[in-house]
């Protein structure tokens, strides 16, 4: 963690400690100063905890990657995969009973020179056939990204589970949201920020229900 960024953590929570502290004082009947004073301390607490992805590094691709691939090998993988896949096959949903357990891989390297973020393989139980995600992550990464994207499915296509059914994300998590990023008639669907927490949002609520 920076040394820069802690400091100006800490100061943005100083500031507004006092501003709530002092109008606590004159609405007590709201809030009382030793009860604010709790709280103000367990948020600056939370600050300056960060979350294992921050601590780590957030411009790191294989972080992200590899907190998918950690989910997805876990307990509720079926759910996180079906979502994935349902999101960017609305047309062709799956349903989590049909499938089996998924497996995720990290870094898998489609063809020479063409290394993929994450793959996800899952077996569908009533059809028989091995369905792929795959997965490329950019946080910072600028520019135009068809070319390399292109690389990827033609890779894909060309190896020993062309023929299978597969589907292709381009997640984007920083600064590279910005950027265009594959259009049509590339493969990949773009996965923004919004669409990863909805992702995650439905593997938890689901869990909560089981």
């Amino acid at each position: 963690m920076k040394e820069s960024n802690h400091r100006v953590s800490s100061f943005g929570w100083d500031n507004t400690a006092s501003v709530l502290k002092e109008n606590a004082l004159t609405m007590p009947n709201i809030m009382t100063a030793e009860c604010l004073e709790q709280t103000v301390s367990l948020l600056r607490t939370h600050v300056k905890s960060p979350s294992f992805v921050y601590a780590v590094g957030y411009a790191l691709e294989k972080v992200h990657s590899g907190v998918m691939a950690h989910l997805v090998n876990g307990e509720h993988g079926r759910e996180l995969a079906a979502a994935i896949w349902n999101l960017l096959n609305p047309a062709a949903k799956i349903v989590v009973d049909d499938m089996e357990q998924p497996t995720a891989e990290r870094e898998y390297r489609i063809a020479k020179g063409s290394v993929i973020d994450l793959r996800i393989r899952f077996h569908h139980k009533r059809t028989g056939q091995t369905h792929w995600i795959l997965c490329e992550y950019k946080v910072e990464g600028t520019g135009n990204h068809d070319r390399q994207c292109q690389a990827f499915h033609d890779g894909w296509i060309a190896g020993p589970h062309g023929d299978e059914p597969t589907t292709y994300a381009f997640v984007t998590l920083g600064g590279a949201r910005f950027w265009r990023p594959p259009s049509p008639p590339s493969p990949f669907h773009h996965v923004d920020i919004p669409d990863v927490v909805n992702l995650l949002e439905q593997v938890t609520n689901t869990s909560s229900a089981l």
